[in-house]
């Protein structure tokens, strides 16, 4: 397993780790059925010998539908405590659509800044206990992800400079 798919691995479990994070912080364990299998498949559908992409434009499409049902609901039922649990409904399905496009190293590292927005916004909200183990968890595999990101984007910028023409 090369250096690019080992990282992608593990960006997959932080992100997996993020989702359960707020699924549990919002007594939603319904996102975790719907959305875990979906961000799982991503790896066998994106990563695989024919890789199968969405377009840029379709991704943002569905940020915006995201937005605006994020905006519905907040409409149908204004209420201030509500607002970290649709952000964080809002960032997951980001995350998701995200996880379906082809992704440079810089959105790579946007998508490690997402799952952090999503825990940040789940720690808000939750005091329970497992809820602290999972993001004990989180925060190893962040370090690791972390670790793991600066290898990946520094042999990707060293090849990059390699395949520069020389200025004569």
């Amino acid at each position: 397993m090369n250096l690019r798919r080992r990282f992608r691995l593990w960006l997959l479990y932080l992100l997996f780790l993020s989702l359960a994070a707020v699924s549990v912080a919002t007594f939603r364990p319904w996102l975790l059925v719907l959305c875990g299998p979906i961000l799982v498949s991503s790896w066998y559908v994106c990563e695989g010998r024919r890789s199968i992409h969405l377009s840029r434009s379709l991704v943002n499409i569905g940020a915006l539908l995201a937005l605006v049902l994020v905006g519905l609901s907040w409409i149908n039922e204004p209420d201030t405590g509500r607002v970290m649990e649709l952000l964080g409904i809002f960032v997951l399905i980001l995350l998701v659509l995200r996880q379906f496009q082809e992704r440079t190293t810089r959105e790579d590292a946007q998508q490690i800044l997402l799952s952090a927005i999503l825990v940040i916004s789940s720690i808000i909200q939750s005091n329970r206990f497992l809820f602290g183990i999972i993001v004990v968890l989180w925060v190893v595999t962040l370090v690791f992800v972390v670790m793991l990101f600066q290898l990946y984007s520094g042999t990707d910028n060293a090849v990059s400079v390699r395949r520069r023409p020389v200025p004569a």
